[in-house]
Formats: structure tokens, sequence, C-alpha cells
């Protein structure tokens, strides 16, 4: 099931993450629950959107043969998204993902000692680039699976643990081999880094990159489409070309700086609460507009739990409100 929460169910306002298995996101897991229902459906990329802009068009025209009643607004993960968004005819707003981030629990921890150089936490399929990790001495992995790894992703798995095998695997020490770490133990792992590594170059939105910078890290990044690249800046990253020397420099730079982990987490927390202001005040405009109530949210607070998976149960029981 996707992400997201019920902003209102009455009147039907949602909120939820799109994929290829859920191309309107809880609309198409639970269509009955909108037939004959007015609704609002804010509708999040999962992935970068670059190259997919009339697909969801189609997908989006054919949903409003069956559903006439439903209203449907693409929430854009950067500017260039929003901008082809509208260019092929689709509602949208300006959204990154990000924002739905609980700060809460990624803070910066001076107790902890930095262990490492570097961490990459990412999930161990190709799109990734583990490989530009290699020059790194001092690195350390965490890693997580969807559950829908092909042959040929559990094949790269296996590569990663043997042309990085002089990397800390966490998830193998911490909870066993393929275990999923807690939030909050990966917030006490990130404290022990001296650099975040974002180094996919096409994806999401990341959240890794909003979490190192919540826990104050500094970030090396390769540029990317898909959203991370409007919180990074000179005070808080250094951006390198895609090759294992560059990255390995890069975090030697950042290291040296002896970065403020509260300026870094502060000038995030700024981005994100302007960003979260703007997308209440889309939120509620366009509530006006289709469903003719003013005022909807007072504040961000009816998406702070919009970054999780929900379970089919969770999203009948928000629906049947």
């Amino acid at each position: 099931m996707p992400r997201g929460c019920v902003i209102s169910a009455k009147p039907l306002v949602v909120l939820s993450s799109i994929n290829h298995d859920a191309p309107l996101g809880v609309l198409s897991q639970l269509p009955d629950y909108f037939r004959g229902r007015r609704s609002l459906h804010f509708l999040s990329p999962s992935w970068s959107l670059d190259g997919n802009f009339q697909m969801l068009h189609r997908q989006v025209q054919h949903a409003k043969v069956e559903f006439p009643e439903a209203e449907f607004v693409i929430l854009a993960n950067e500017e260039s998204e929003l901008i082809e968004l509208q260019l092929c005819g689709l509602r949208s707003v300006l959204g990154n993902a990000s924002i739905f981030i609980d700060e809460s629990i990624f803070v910066p921890k001076f107790d902890v000692p930095k262990h490492f150089d570097a961490v990459y936490n990412a999930v161990l399929k190709p799109f990734k680039n583990h490989m530009l990790c290699r020059e790194i001495s001092s690195l350390a992995l965490i890693y997580y699976l969807h559950g829908d790894e092909t042959l040929a992703d559990l094949g790269y798995a296996n590569e990663v643990r043997n042309f990085l095998a002089h990397a800390t695997f966490l998830n193998d020490e911490r909870v066993g081999p393929n275990a999923i770490l807690p939030l909050g133990q990966v917030c006490d792992e990130l404290n022990r880094f001296h650099v975040g590594l974002c180094l996919s170059a096409r994806e999401g939105t990341m959240r890794a990159c909003v979490e190192y910078l919540l826990c104050g890290m500094p970030v090396v990044s390769i540029p990317a489409t898909g959203g991370r690249m409007r919180y990074l800046n000179e005070n808080n990253s250094r951006l390198v070309f895609a090759d294992a020397k560059s990255v390995a420099l890069a975090v030697q730079d950042l290291k040296r700086i002896h970065f403020d982990p509260q300026a870094i987490r502060h000038n995030t927390l700024t981005i994100l609460q302007f960003e979260r202001d703007c997308f209440v005040e889309s939120v509620n405009l366009l509530a006006f507009k289709f469903l003719g109530v003013p005022h909807l949210l007072l504040d961000f607070s009816a998406f702070k739990t919009a970054i999780n998976y929900k379970s089919v149960e969770h999203w009948k029981e928000a629906l049947d409100e």
C-alpha cells in the first residue's frame, strides 16, 4: 500500500504516493471507496517523473472517466517537474516528499563519537551506484530491501559485498543480514559519521539526504534529478563528478572543515518549513476551489505520518470516518 494520509474525511481529501503498482495512489488500491464520492487527491511520485509525464497524463485522464467526481493534483519534487507537468496539462503544485519527514527522529547527538568517515544509507540496487564508494577507506553502509528485488538486484547486492569488502555493513552487525534498522537506530548510527553519501543520478526524493542533514551531517552528492538537490548548498555539501576518486576526495574535504551540525540542521529545517507552509496554502486553495471548503487546514500537522506506508486496514479505517 502507498504512503500518505487522509487529510480530511469530510470532505474527502487524500494524499498518497504513486508508483508502478499504484499509479493513482490509494485510489488504485481501494477504488470502491471513491466511487460516487467527490474527492481531491494529492499524488506524490515515488520516483523522478522525467520521461513519464505523458503516461501519467493518460492515467489521470482515464481515471477521470471512471471517477468523474475526483480531482487530481500531482506533487512535483522540483521545479523542472512542475513545469513539465503543467505543460502536459496536469494540475500540479510543488511538494517535495522530503517535507513529510519527521524531524524529531533525526537529530544531532553530540555525545556520540565519530567512528567512520562516510556512510551510505541506500537500498542495494544498481541505481544507487555503490561502486562510487570504493576509494573511501573508512566506510559503512546502511541498507534495506523492498521485497521486490529481482535476481539481478540480488546479484548486484552480492557484488556490492564483494567490491566493498572493506566496508562495515551496519545492518549485519546490529540486527542481522537483510534485517531493517529501526529509524531511531538509524539516527544513532548516522551520528557516528562525518559525511553522508548520495550517489544516485536519478531516483525519487532520496529521504536519506534530508535525514543526513537533519542529523547535522554534510553531504557528498553527484548531480541528480528527483528533488534532493534543492536541499544542498555550499554550506552543507559538495557536488562532485560521478567517479570514485572525486567522491573520496570530497569526503576528506568535508571531514576537515568541521561543520556546525546545528547550523546544517537549522538551514534544512528553514527550507522544509517554508515548503510546508507553501504546500498547506496550496492544499487550502485547491480544497476551496474544488470542494468549496475554506481554510481546510490550519497548519502542517495533518501530514505528520504521511511518510509511512499504510496497511489496507489503516486506509479503510481512515476512509470510513
